[in-house]
């Protein structure tokens, strides 16, 4: 697909259906492009120094379609947060209240029932955004994490707040093995994980990746998606499909190693608004 609109600027991730577009010069302005429609939302300038180098794991979670004008956009820059709403013209920092000593980037983040959530050195934070301005703060929730783990991912199932871990053994190792796939439900009211055995073993499928995970009903994907399954991105650019009735999985494609810069990305076309 040629898309002109990335003349002089690069895609670092997507979101929902629509691609976060940076452009080389930092005072141009970040937009949001539908790549189907070509519909494209301007967002405030730049967070990051302008080259890939730097901006390449910039993301973005809207709260709804961008094209929505009480749409919150959720910025994900290594250890900082921002908010904007589309047609401000700068970002407000997301400031948090917790007072611990931590020195990790942000985790997965979520929009869950309207709502912001990230992960945050073990804890989960509900982010508050108020109006179209003013503080923008990250509540630590009295959830216990289950355990550590690089690779965990928050994503809306069926109406509830589910956190999927993926252990890898020598993640960075091209002979790695994965040693374990962990999927909880959040109980709200007894503040706990909650383990789960399958996620719907007849027609619901998840795609995993970082702050931009789904789940799908795979009648929808006939011959493309398995039921009670779990796809991934490994950073070595393979797509890895988790069984969790048999335990299994399997390395569906690799992809090139050109796409190192800007990994893959799921891009939900129903979502899209066409």
């Amino acid at each position: 697909m040629f898309l002109p609109q990335l003349k002089e600027s690069w895609c670092s991730s997507s979101h929902d259906g629509w691609l976060l577009i940076i452009p080389f010069r930092r005072e141009k302005n970040l937009c949001l492009l539908n790549p189907f429609t070509r519909n494209r939302v301007e967002l405030p300038p730049h967070l990051v120094e302008s080259s890939p180098g730097k901006a390449k794991d910039l993301r973005v979670v809207t709260s709804t379609s961008p094209l929505d004008p009480e749409c919150v956009v959720l910025a994900i820059d290594e250890q900082k947060l921002y908010s904007c709403r589309p047609g401000d013209k700068s970002w407000t920092k997301v400031v948090t209240n917790y007072k611990g000593v931590c020195n990790h980037s942000w985790g997965d983040t979520v929009c869950y029932k309207g709502e912001f959530y990230a992960e945050y050195g073990c804890r989960i934070f509900h982010i508050k955004v108020n109006g179209s301005g003013g503080v923008v703060e990250a509540v630590d929730l009295p959830v216990p994490y289950v355990v550590y783990d690089f690779n965990s991912y928050l994503v809306e199932l069926k109406g509830e707040l589910v956190l999927v871990q993926i252990t890898i053994e020598n993640r960075f190792r091209k002979d790695y093995s994965l040693s374990s796939v962990r999927v909880y439900r959040l109980d709200w009211h007894r503040k706990q994980w909650i383990k789960v055995k399958n996620i719907g073993s007849n027609n619901t499928a998840l795609l995993l990746r970082k702050h931009d995970s789904t789940s799908l009903c795979v009648t929808d994907f006939t011959g493309f998606l398995k039921a009670n399954c779990i796809y991934f991105i490994t950073i070595h650019q393979e797509m890895v499909v988790y069984d969790l009735a048999t335990g299994r999985h399997e390395i569906l494609h690799q992809f090139s190693s050109t796409w190192t810069f800007t990994p893959p990305n799921w891009l939900r076309v129903e979502s899209a608004e066409m």
